[in-house]
């Protein structure tokens, strides 16, 4: 290991929740934003 990659600081539990839950928000914002465009579409088209 070269000097660099020593001196890098530890993930703390909290950073590693946070990081997780953003994976896990931001795709599922999409998804509902692009059903609620579908569903917007449809309703339009009768």
């Amino acid at each position: 290991m070269t000097a660099h990659e020593e001196d890098f600081p530890r993930t703390t539990v909290s950073q590693f929740l946070a990081a997780l839950l953003a994976c896990l928000v931001a795709p599922g914002l999409v998804i509902f934003m692009i059903v609620k465009l579908l569903l917007a579409i449809q309703s339009t088209h009768i």
